[in-house]
């Protein structure tokens, strides 16, 4: 499975499973984009006949399926390439068709190939059990610690005497239906961030830079600004349906006052702390959450402020902030927007960079 072929196959996908989500000029930052999920297709020699036909019934405008044989380029030895796949991979699939014959216990059985059974382990450990997916082919008997595991039965057992003619085409059917439903419940990660077993792949140290063009109910014109930057550290549970989390970092600030001509304006720098909380990745690639500040330090500031910006040394309670972030036009980055309504309006633009894999 994982070696070079020399000859010609026609491959599903890129030759490297990276995609680069689908953005509008223009749009919003936190308009949706379409992330495809990026799901590995696992066989032997002898069965990528059926791997391509997997890959076939599951590719789709949200599903981009990656071939073996169209991934593996010459000079990569089996564990590099296996560890560049890991690194790109939403899920994986791997193909069981009755390769090699075996005894067992007395009992003469068909079974995979052995390498496609140590693959499914190396795989199943790093993107999580609950990520890989089996088609069985032939009645091809697989381990029995398996048997908890999705395993699809691809192939139609004998017909019952009273079965209609439609029967095999009919179960053939089905067990593409379930193949395509296990998909479509696949949550993607951006670009270069891998899916671990644990833990979700957006787990782990960000970086952040945002641009705000409202603050405390503060228009930021072109004369005035207000950026920041910082950290986030994210701990986000497997499936993506929750996690927590903080948040840190600095805001600088310049605001013009033009009711009043030749006031010099408002700046300065505070820092601050932020808890997460109410954190959910979505099918498209995208993660949300709310963040909430707990610590507020003004570092330095001139000039008289607005109403709304007050001393920056007391808390407005509370001061929820809604993070929307989706997959960035690069690997390993989020992007989208940040919105608070008390005191005042805040919004603004931001942008993550994964820091480290976990």
């Amino acid at each position: 499975m994982l070696r070079h072929t020399t000859g010609s196959v026609d491959d599903i996908g890129d030759k490297h499973m990276g995609s680069v989500p689908v953005t509008t000029s223009g749009a919003s930052p936190c308009a949706p984009v379409v992330l495809k999920r990026r799901i590995f297709i696992g066989s032997s020699s002898e069965g990528l006949e059926r791997a391509k036909h997997v890959a076939q019934v599951i590719a789709s405008d949200t599903t981009a399926p990656q071939l073996w044989s169209g991934i593996f380029e010459p000079g990569y030895l089996t564990f590099e390439a296996l560890e560049q796949m890991l690194a790109e991979a939403d899920a994986a699939i791997f193909i069981a068709t009755p390769d090699d014959k075996a005894i067992i216990r007395g009992r003469n059985l068909s079974v995979p190939r052995a390498n496609i059974l140590l693959e499914f382990g190396l795989v199943a450990g790093r993107l999580g059990r609950h990520n890989i997916a089996i088609c069985q082919y032939g009645g091809t008997e697989l381990p029995s610690d398996l048997k908890g595991l999705t395993v699809i039965e691809m192939d139609p057992p004998e017909a019952p005497p009273d079965a209609p003619a439609t029967f095999a085409d009919d179960y053939r059917r089905h067990s593409e239906e379930l193949l395509k439903g296990w998909t479509s419940r696949l949550l993607p990660t951006a670009e270069m961030v891998p899916r671990t077993d644990t833990v979700h792949g957006y787990t782990g140290k960000w970086t952040f830079d945002m641009h705000l063009d409202h603050w405390r109910g503060v228009d930021i014109d072109p004369t005035s600004y207000a950026e920041g930057s910082g950290s986030v550290e994210l701990f986000v549970e497997a499936s993506g349906k929750t996690g927590h989390g903080l948040v840190w970092g600095h805001l600088t600030f310049k605001l013009t006052n033009h009711d009043v001509p030749g006031q010099p304006p408002f700046q300065g720098e505070v820092r601050f702390c932020h808890e997460i909380s109410n954190v959910v990745c979505d099918a498209s690639g995208g993660v949300c959450f709310t963040t909430r500040t707990f610590a507020l330090q003004k570092m330095m500031a001139s000039g008289t402020p607005p109403p709304t910006v007050g001393t920056l040394t007391d808390l407005p309670e509370p001061w929820p902030f809604a993070w929307e972030l989706r997959c960035g036009a690069s690997p390993r980055t989020l992007e989208g927007c940040l919105n608070a309504e008390n005191p005042g309006r805040t919004s603004g633009t931001l942008r993550l960079i994964k820091v480290d894999f976990t």
